[in-house]
């Protein structure tokens, strides 16, 4: 049952995803302004959260327990290999998304190291 519900998740997430950059593609490409408003609503939201970014450790340890799937040493360090793909999985996806929105590599690199590591 929780896989279903979190498969469920998963595409709805994705659909909300899909939506939000078909709309901003549009809006980018009708008000090329806009990158300058997201740039700086990027920072705008890291300035605000710079206190309490970061993976809290409680959080960090559960995901590591939750990718291991079992409590062995040689699960918990698969467990903590597939947490750091994780991230390194949702910074490229970041990029990715803001190259198609017209920003150069290096700035969507350094705008998604901007954003918060808590998942949110």
């Amino acid at each position: 049952m929780t896989r279903r519900i979190c498969r469920l998740a998963m595409q709805d997430e994705r659909r909300h995803v899909v939506f939000g950059m078909a709309h901003l593609e549009h809006q980018a490409a009708v008000d090329p302004s806009l990158r300058d408003r997201l740039r700086a609503a990027i920072h705008r939201r890291h300035d605000a959260l710079v206190d309490t970014a970061g993976l809290n450790a409680d959080v960090f340890d559960a995901l590591v327990v939750l990718a291991a799937g079992g409590w062995n040493p040689d699960d918990v360090a698969a467990g903590y290999d597939r947490v750091q793909e994780l991230q390194n999985a949702m910074d490229q996806g970041r990029q990715r998304r803001l190259v198609r929105l017209g920003f150069r590599s290096d700035e969507a690199a350094a705008l998604s190291a901007l954003h918060t590591r808590n998942f949110m």
